[in-house]
């Protein structure tokens, strides 16, 4: 592709960065895909440099919240070069490319893509998982994969040893398929959110507070009597009086016509025992299946939260409530830009919104798979299933279109439908069990909240606890028995390091804590599993921040000091970065650093997650001394701590006992509602009870989130104890000058 014939174009608008300027910098960075070649222009959303033969938006046809100063998205605009990616234009290509399959170990799938194609790209248009703590960025070294059979092309990667080579490893974010290859996925480059499955490791009946163990769907053993010569009772009359001898009470009962065929086959085969499957629906109790009889019975359900970034699904034994597996994926294509509320494309039509659920419900099912294979319990002995998510994925699920949602008017579909079956959602369990889909309410309160909400127990407090769920779709909600507030506060994987150079997941190679010597201001670091570094997890970049910030290398804007003296601050391509492992001390060869635009992406995260906050207080006119408790959820509580987030601003400025991590609370709130009648009906009251506040529309968060932009805040004296700190440091002169 040649650029230069349209660079005068090009230079009237971005005059700093005209071609020729670009071939006059120094130490200019490599493309990401092709290292031997200059990487002129710079995705911020994913931290990639391209070059002029691979520039092309990443997500071209959703939203990205980088497009209002993306230099890709503004020459894509002026058509100076054709759009990659764009649909009609990616199948006229795939047409006239040669095209390669791909066959992943163990899993036996085999993908069809273009030859050229990435492993890593490859592995997803297949729904295979590969770890990719990363994104894609190459510095992490998660992503190995053995070439069984077939040659693939790529660089040289520091992750990959000569003993690796030998045993024909290599990078799936740096290898390219030239033709036919077998490619086997270790162990430990499969995805596992090992974190998420703690979460639900701890899930019992122990949990219900006083709450009723009572399932959806219950299995009774029957034995009916033989009527007098002289009575004449139908089978549904013999029926329901067995089921009311049995202990189970209902108002009406409800049999189908093929129900009704095998009770009266199953009666006279098995001496007028048998067992039955009640769905309790309230006021109707419906007959969903026959069972052999069986003083024993079985009876499984499913709890299942869709998360933002993944899905995790517990396979419980419901006659004594007890977790019998649990298991999780990354939810990956559906939900893979920043803002939860663009992350559904309805360009398609009919066509797009069925893929879309099939996608989803492909991934719930290869999870449901997974657990039957781990429980050794038989598919049609799961009975029910309680799925929580938020609005967007629930609605996908529904088979509805999502794309009113956040739009004016706000629409949705109301999923407190009478009766949901596993077969009307393409759930491949049994096909009549009963499905209860956790509501959402009027506002912007996805079923994901609630649960989380009835699993912190907000709802029945009679002091005031606000929840703090930041994160992609994140939310925070403020309330007490008799009232609760919610707001969505989605800071995209800002906690997963998307978004900066160098971020990466807490997992081994992370920087997860940094310390500055005021008088050398030399850096000293902690690394997961002690080797060396690959990239900063989020935890590590809160603590650089705030050690730069403590050192006076950084002013309380997020800008570097003008200061020679500080020599590991470089200013390169106009803009200032601190070195923090220079390339000799690096895992991948170079060097890890942050730079300013970085520190200011990281503070107007804070920003809002702080403004988000103190909104919600200010909506009912209480402070921050009067909450009585603070709960962390999510992946916002496990990658930090209360006393950094409170230095930097990110929290209000009270005693640390307040806070709580309670994990992914969502997890357990799904679970409570499988195995309880009384946490269904508090599912529905909450829903009922609870406003939402959209800050999109709120002049009070946009002000809150104004004085966010300064470490800890542009008015210190809402953060004495970060005011006394700095006191004793000499350094608060200097604050808010």
């Amino acid at each position: 592709m040649n650029v230069r014939r349209k660079s005068a174009r090009f230079a009237q608008y971005w005059p700093a960065y005209s071609l020729n300027n670009f071939d006059d910098m120094k130490n200019e960075p490599k493309c990401f895909r092709h290292t031997n070649k200059a990487g002129k222009y710079y995705c911020s959303k994913y931290s990639i440099f391209q070059c002029n033969d691979c520039i092309a938006c990443q997500d071209l046809i959703v939203y990205c919240s980088f497009r209002h100063i993306c230099l890709i998205w503004e020459i894509i605009k002026l058509g100076i070069f054709e759009i990659h990616g764009e649909a009609d234009a990616a199948e006229s290509d795939e047409k006239d490319s040669e095209l390669v399959n791909i066959d992943f170990l163990p899993y036996g799938s085999r993908v069809e893509v273009k030859k050229g194609t990435f492993i890593i790209e490859a592995a997803r248009k297949g729904e295979i998982y590969i770890n990719d703590c990363c994104c894609g960025k190459a510095v992490c070294g998660s992503c190995k994969v053995k070439i069984e059979s077939g040659r693939v092309e790529g660089q040289d990667s520091l992750h990959i040893s000569p003993e690796d080579k030998k045993k024909g490893l290599v990078m799936a974010c740096k290898s390219v398929i030239v033709e036919d290859v077998t490619v086997r996925i270790p162990e430990e480059s499969i995805t596992r959110a090992l974190k998420i499955i703690k979460d639900g490791s701890d899930l019992g009946i122990g949990l219900l507070n006083g709450s009723r163990f009572k399932p959806m769907v219950t299995v009774v053993p029957l034995e009916l009597s033989l009527p007098d010569n002289n009575a004449s009772f139908s089978i549904q009359d013999q029926t329901g009086y067995a089921i009311r001898k049995a202990g189970f009470k209902f108002n009406k009962l409800y049999i189908g016509l093929p129900v009704l065929h095998e009770l009266s086959m199953a009666f006279r085969q098995n001496n007028l025992k048998i067992n039955i499957a009640l769905f309790d629906l309230g006021d109707v109790t419906e007959i969903i299946r026959v069972i052999s009889y069986d003083l024993n019975p079985k009876n499984f359900g499913l709890s299942i939260y869709m998360g933002t970034s993944s899905i995790v699904a517990c396979l419980v034994d419901l006659t004594i409530g007890e977790v019998v597996g649990v298991t999780c994926t990354q939810n990956y294509k559906v939900v893979n830009i920043e803002d939860i509320s663009s992350r559904v494309i309805c360009k398609s039509g009919d066509d797009g919104l069925k893929r879309l659920h099939e996608y989803i419900m492909r991934m719930i099912n290869s999870l449901v798979d997974e657990l039957l294979v781990i429980s050794k319990v038989k598919r049609d002995n799961i009975l029910s299933a309680v799925i929580s998510g938020n609005r967007i994925l629930t609605q996908l699920v529904l088979g509805f279109y999502p794309c009113k949602i956040r739009t004016e008017p706000d629409m949705l579909i109301d999923v407190r439908l009478p009766t949901i079956y596993a077969a009307d959602i393409d759930l491949k369990i049994y096909s009549k069990a009963g499905i209860f889909i956790v509501p959402g309410n009027a506002g912007s309160a996805g079923g994901d909240i609630l649960t989380g909400i009835i699993a912190s127990n907000l709802e029945n407090n009679e002091g005031t606890t606000l929840i703090i769920d930041a994160g992609a779709g994140g939310s925070i909600v403020l309330g007490n028995k008799d009232w609760i507030l919610s707001a969505p506060c989605s800071n995209g994987y800002f906690f997963d390091g998307e978004g900066l150079r160098h971020g990466m997941r807490a997992l081994p190679g992370a920087i997860n804590h940094v310390e500055i010597d005021p008088e050398t201001l030399d850096p000293s670091i902690t690394v997961i599993n002690d080797q060396k570094p690959s990239g900063i997890c989020f935890s590590g970049m809160i603590s650089l921040i705030l050690s730069l910030f403590y050192a006076g290398i950084l002013d309380c804007s997020g800008k570097f000091i003008d200061d020679p003296n500080i020599w590991r601050v470089r200013e390169v391509s106009s803009e200032k970065r601190y070195i923090l492992v220079w390339k000799r001390g690096s895992a991948q060869g170079e060097e890890i650093f942050i730079s300013e635009s970085e520190i200011a992406y990281i503070l107007q995260c804070k920003s809002e997650i702080y403004g988000g906050i103190m909104t919600l207080l200010r909506r009912r006119d209480i402070t921050v001394g009067m909450v009585d408790r603070f709960l962390i959820a999510g992946e916002f509580g496990r990658s930090g701590n209360p006393e950094m987030a409170i230095e930097l601003g990110m929290l209000p400025d009270v005693q640390h006992d307040k806070f709580e991590y309670i994990g992914n609370s969502s997890i357990r709130g799904v679970f409570l509602a499988l195995v309880s009648e009384d946490v269904r009906n508090k599912i529905i009251d909450v829903s009922d009870k609870m406003d939402c506040i959209d800050f999109s529309s709120s002049s009070i968060f946009f002000d809150e989130c104004q004085g966010g932009f300064f470490i800890p805040h542009k008015d210190i004296s809402l953060f004495p104890s970060v005011e006394n700190k700095l006191i004793g440091k000499g350094v608060h002169g200097e604050i808010n000058s």
